[in-house]
């Protein structure tokens, strides 16, 4: 039963982690989709806007270019199985690049996904070129 419980943890975490990806969408349609979600916001170095928020499964944040649109996301999980779980799936649904790298094709255009450590954590970052 513990292991079905895991399991079935681990799939809505997973879920949840693709789900917030969301390339082209703009700050308030972020903030409306996951308006249970408490966001920070600030300035990148680039001047470009950013939100994130954060729970007990993981970190997500947004940058948004000119027109306002979200180019790039970063996901950090905060646990092993979520991160090996991630990159089993994307092997599974996108173009496998190398080891820490896919690309998504859609109507949208492309996104570009690749995997970082940094200070020993994992960070997915999502954009477009």
């Amino acid at each position: 039963m513990k292991i079905y419980c895991l399991f079935l943890f681990i799939i809505f975490s997973i879920n949840f982690i693709f789900g917030q990806a969301r390339l082209f969408s703009t700050e308030s349609q972020i903030k409306s989709e996951f308006s249970e979600m408490n966001f920070k916001s600030g300035y990148l170095n680039d001047g470009a806007r950013y939100i994130s928020f954060s729970n007990k499964d993981i970190w997500v944040a947004y940058s948004f270019n000119k027109d306002g649109l979200c180019d790039f996301c970063s996901v950090k999980p905060k646990t092993q199985g979520l991160i090996n779980a991630t990159v089993e799936r994307f092997n599974k649904q996108y173009v496998i690049i190398s080891d820490r790298e896919w690309k998504f094709y859609s109507d949208k255009g492309i996104m570009y996904i690749n995997l970082e450590f940094v200070d020993q954590k994992a960070i997915f970052h999502y954009y477009t070129k």
